[in-house]
């Protein structure tokens, strides 16, 4: 029988099969789970770095590389550059009329994160991983806050009414909706589901 809730090892499994670049179909038969709770696991839990990498300053302007805009009321007198890209008091602020936020196509899709990802090593833009250690600790916090008082977040609870919503339109108990998604896919038994 698999486990509700995630453990340390399974997060590590996790972490390990991102940073080998393997499917959420791969990390899952590794750590016993299905895909969606790889999934759900790995999106509820995300670190956001603005870092750039190594020679290349973090800049996530869709323009950097072509911007020509120059800030007119610059008071810097000692700035001698003909443009502002990656001058942290103009570029990629508010200050700037061209400043375009640019965000990799890899974060919008499965894996969500940038471990395992090439070109981490040049790559300019802000970055999304998933770290073990974080994700449980997080869990933990939730943990002991749920246990003061029951907490769901506001993500998850949008997805959960999604899901109870299609079946209970289909004439469906609450009971059978988590039979047929899995208990292990929908997270919560049907006792949790009544008490929210």
């Amino acid at each position: 029988m698999k486990n509700k809730h995630m453990t340390i090892n399974e997060r590590i499994k996790i972490q390990l099969g991102l940073e080998s670049s393997h499917s959420f179909k791969k990390i899952a038969e590794d750590t016993g789970k299905d895909c969606t709770s790889i999934s759900r696991e790995v999106r509820k839990h995300i670190s956001v770095k603005r870092m750039g990498s190594h020679w290349r300053a973090f800049n996530d302007c869709v323009h950097r590389k072509r911007c020509r805009s120059y800030n007119q009321e610059c008071t810097n007198a000692r700035c001698n550059r003909t443009s502002c890209a990656y001058c942290r008091q103009f570029c990629m602020t508010a200050s700037c009329p061209s400043y375009v936020k640019e965000t990799c196509s890899r974060l919008k899709k499965a894996p969500y994160v940038c471990n395992g990802c090439r070109n981490e090593s040049k790559c300019q833009l802000e970055k999304h991983f998933y770290y073990a250690k974080d994700s449980q600790q997080e869990y933990e916090t939730l943990l002991s806050t749920a246990r003061s008082g029951f907490v769901i977040e506001e993500e998850e609870a949008a997805e959960l009414g999604g899901v109870l919503r299609k079946g209970l339109s289909n004439g469906h108990s609450v009971y059978h909706i988590i039979q047929s998604v899995g208990e292990e896919s929908i997270g919560y038994s049907s006792k949790t589901i009544y008490t929210l």
